[in-house]
């Protein structure tokens, strides 16, 4: 949530809000998933374990998703259970959901994914991709280059 109109913002200078009357901080109408229409489609959200990977795959089930695939590096069972759950109290038909232990630094890690994605739902109509290699935590003037380079771009 940005500062309170008038309050200062070392980033961007005062919060005047010119360009928009309304702010929002939840769910409203144009963007509930519950209003849309997604039956047949496939997705995948990596880093689902928790947080906002976790909401986007509940997301998806609200929004009738048929096919959902859950990556993370730690296990995904309790939340392929909540996706079911959310999508039948949405009043969705439930989505075969496919947990997947990924890392997407590992391209043969994303590569496996991507083929038992295909075997399994067929086809793949979205990916949402929430999860990212952290790196060395430093300031940018005391860090190695290659390391925070490492964290910006694929490497095969």
């Amino acid at each position: 949530m940005p500062p309170p109109q008038g309050t200062w913002n070392p980033l961007e200078g005062p919060g005047d809000y010119t360009t928009t009357k309304t702010i929002h901080n939840d769910t409203y109408p144009a963007i509930d998933p519950s209003n849309a229409e997604l039956s047949g489609k496939a997705i995948l959200v990596t880093g689902a374990s928790r947080g906002l990977g976790k909401s986007m795959a509940l997301s998806f089930a609200k929004a009738g998703a048929s096919y959902i695939a859950i990556g993370a590096r730690s296990g995904t069972s309790s939340v392929q259970e909540e996706v079911k759950r959310v999508a039948t109290a949405a009043g969705r038909k439930e989505p075969q959901v496919l947990g997947l232990t990924l890392d997407v630094a590992d391209a043969t890690s994303v590569g496996n994914a991507i083929e038992e994605i295909c075997k399994k739902f067929g086809k793949l109509d979205v990916v949402i991709n929430n999860a990212a290699v952290m790196g060395d935590m430093a300031l940018i003037g005391d860090s190695d280059p290659e390391s925070w380079w490492n964290t910006c771009e694929w490497q095969d």
